[in-house]
């Protein structure tokens, strides 16, 4: 009787704190408050020097240096590396694999996650950067004769078989936007004709094959993606809109300039230098604007959810959660599809977000 007593008291008392919605309330708030969107998971060094890049891998980090590749998983831990020296190269990853261009040597290695290279491509061209476009396939962007302005396109599968070979006459490309979807992607380029600037788009699908294609007069587009069935493509302080067959249907001003322009569903965001994020749809109209009294630097999407990366600072839109640094952010990374890396001057930090 003794035990069974404050058993009973303490059914009772539960009982009225669960059917007092003010306590059910109260209860939610601690349990709301103890649970964080962000946590830091690892803190590790790196040394710094002038020729290196830090990119996200699948679930790791790629550290170049100038010398070799190291390839680290979320802990810092060193999982694999590459003895790769090189001061001019352009270097990305492509499904767990990455891919070095050296411009000079002219030669692309395929680097597994071990540090192994699996193969090589060589060059007889001067090549100028490497993209990865989906589907386990890559373009290399060539130069192949500079007398007369003539450019090409190389794609390849990840064992360094060639797909296609693109040649493009009297056109300086400029950009090579990759569909998120991984369909395709999308082709800038520049040419002068009869005195006048032209800005030529072009839409290939993975196989090397020309969907569509338009032009702009005066124009000089400095990105673009495909979202959904519409075109969006801008340059200093101008958007603009066109079909899937690359016709145009609207433009947008952004007087303050635009820091970063990224897919929405249905739409897009602009993160313009006056701190604004502005959402539009499809057809051009502006949907909802959002101020912030500090300095964003830009949007990036975690775990379905945006984080605003401030000088010192991240934030997870729409709630009050953040985290500050003593020392400035000098580059943000997303591993893998759930963590985030912040690169601060010789050391890098991983932050989880649930």
């Amino acid at each position: 009787m003794k035990i069974i007593k404050p058993l009973l008291i303490t059914a009772f008392v539960a009982a009225v704190l669960l059917l007092n919605p003010k306590a059910v309330q109260l209860i939610g708030n601690l349990i709301g408050k103890s649970t964080h969107q962000l946590t830091e998971t690892a803190k590790f060094s790196y040394g710094n020097t002038s020729n290196m890049k830090i990119v996200g891998f699948q679930n790791g980090i790629v550290i170049y240096n100038g010398r070799k590749i190291s390839l680290l998983d979320k802990k810092g831990q060193k999982q694999g590396e590459a003895e790769l020296r090189s001061n001019d190269y352009d270097m990305t990853v492509q499904n767990g694999r990455i891919l070095f261009l050296d411009k000079v040597k002219r030669n692309l290695a395929v680097i597994e996650k071990s540090g192994k290279i699996s193969s090589q491509i060589k060059f007889a061209e001067k090549p100028v950067f490497v993209e990865a476009i989906g589907k386990d396939r890559f373009v290399v962007h060539y130069v192949y004769d500079m007398n007369e302005k003539a450019e090409g396109l190389r794609i390849f599968n990840m064992s360094g078989k060639q797909i296609k070979d693109i040649q493009i006459s009297n056109i300086s490309i400029n950009f090579i936007s990759p569909d998120e979807k991984g369909q395709g992607f999308l082709v800038s380029g520049l040419t002068l004709d009869k005195e006048r600037l032209y800005n030529s788009m072009m839409h290939y699908n993975v196989n090397g094959e020309l969907e569509t294609a338009d032009k702009a007069e005066n124009r000089v587009f400095v990105g673009g993606m495909l979202i959904d069935d519409r075109f969006v493509l801008w340059e200093e302080g101008y958007v603009e809109l066109r079909d899937s067959e690359l016709k145009y249907i609207n433009s947008l001003r952004v007087d303050s300039g635009i820091v970063q322009l990224k897919s929405e569903e249905g739409g897009f965001t602009v993160l313009d230098s006056s701190s604004s994020i502005r959402d539009f749809n499809l057809e051009g109209a502006e949907e909802k604007k959002d101020k912030y009294a500090h300095r964003i630097y830009g949007v990036i999407d975690v775990s379905g959810k945006d984080i605003l990366i401030s000088q010192r600072s991240i934030e997870v839109m729409g709630t009050k959660e953040s985290m500050d640094f003593t020392n400035d952010i000098i580059d943000t990374i997303k591993i893998g599809d759930d963590c985030l890396g912040l690169v601060f001057r010789g050391e890098i930090r991983i932050i989880a977000v649930d």
